[in-house]
């Protein structure tokens, strides 16, 4: 054999190796998700009951929330979080399986566009959030109920109680745009909001965690010019950090995250992108 050859050889094992690799992180993404930023490392390991991350367009605390909502569902724990990711967060307390809800601004610009693909399909960063193993029969089809809106997952709790339990989670999609009274029902064990909540349908939600010790997630890019940010602010975002008087860890924690820090975006598109804002825009989004 020449030299050559050999080189060639070694050059399709490691091509071969590499696809090998790329095709086992998409799919089994949540497993190999890694946080954007540090500051998204910490809110992960908050096991407040309340934790609120607020940030930029395209600063990645969409894929927090919906990260955390896969964590949980699955028990699937990412490989970068799991020497210190609060066990507790899991529920083993719940081995009937855990109820999960997901609130965005609308069903079909919301849910439909953004927060399912991102579940079943992932884009082009990461594969999708839950694996295809947590499935019904490993199909998406089987496991999502379209007229309920309501994604049925396998929940595997090996890593947080060191023994095989086995059960399964509900993930309940729903909208800002649906009737408040629409919100009430049985307990859930965490409700992850996607952008700013209307404060009736916070209330209603938060009634919703009372017996079990639910937790809330919002996730959201504040507003430069319309909503309710107020009583968010307030009652939210100010308490949640760590120089307010009135400050519990356990309660509520807030992290604030900027687009420009998120380690998958390319710095000369954010710099394209700020030179089209005027100044109050860039400060917000």
């Amino acid at each position: 054999m020449s030299e050559a050859t050999g080189t060639t050889q070694l050059e399709e094992l490691l091509d071969s190796a590499l696809r090998v690799e790329r095709e086992a992180h998409r799919s089994n993404a949540l497993l190999w998700y890694e946080p954007a930023n540090p500051v998204l490392a910490d809110a992960h390991m908050s096991p407040a009951r309340v934790v609120g991350v607020f940030g930029g367009n395209r600063s990645g605390k969409s894929e927090f929330g919906l990260v955390e909502v896969a964590i949980l569902a699955t028990g699937v724990v990412p490989r970068a979080l799991q020497p210190t990711y609060p066990k507790v967060k899991l529920r083993g307390d719940a081995p009937r399986g855990v109820r999960i809800r997901v609130v965005c601004t609308d069903f079909v610009n919301g849910i439909a566009k953004i927060i399912l693909p991102k579940l079943r399909d992932g884009d082009e960063h990461h594969g999708p959030w839950i694996p295809k193993h947590s499935l019904i029969n490993g199909s998406w089809e089987q496991s999502w109920n379209e007229k309920q809106r309501t994604l049925r997952v396998q929940r595997d709790l090996w890593w947080a109680s060191g023994r095989r339990l086995t059960d399964w989670s509900t993930i309940e999609m729903m909208s800002y745009d649906q009737e408040t009274p629409r919100f009430s029902g049985t307990s859930r064990h965490l409700t992850l909001f996607d952008e700013l909540p209307p404060h009736d349908v916070w209330k209603e939600c938060q009634m919703r965690h009372m017996d079990v010790g639910g937790r809330s997630l919002i996730t959201l890019t504040p507003p430069d010019t319309t909503g309710d940010i107020a009583w968010i602010f307030d009652d939210i975002y100010e308490v949640g950090q760590p120089a307010h008087p009135r400050y519990n860890p356990d309660r509520i924690q807030c992290y604030t995250i900027f687009t420009e820090h998120n380690l998958h975006l390319d710095p000369a598109e954010v710099d394209q992108i700020r030179q089209h804002l005027t100044p109050d825009e860039t400060e917000t989004r």
